[in-house]
């Protein structure tokens, strides 16, 4: 976790920073969810190209939310400095 010190970067700016971080991934998030796999679009492909594409979809949308936890604790760190 970051530390404020004098010759760093100002609490206001890495809070700015590190939310404007999570406000992006929550867009990716939003825009992913969205963009989800559609049985229509696998079905030719054979049988478990669909599951398949839900497992990948789902294990993309689980990092993107990894990465805002990690913003979010980031965050509640400086907010309490």
């Amino acid at each position: 976790m970051p530390t404020i010190h004098l010759n760093g970067t100002s609490k206001e700016q890495l809070f700015a920073e590190v939310c404007g971080a999570a406000g992006a991934i929550r867009g990716a998030i939003s825009a992913c969810s969205v963009a989800a796999p559609n049985a229509r679009d696998y079905y030719v492909a054979g049988p478990g190209a669909f599951e398949a594409a839900r497992t990948q979809h789902a294990e993309a949308i689980a990092n993107l939310v990894s990465a805002l936890m990690y913003f979010q604790a980031v965050a509640e760190h400086i907010a309490d400095l």
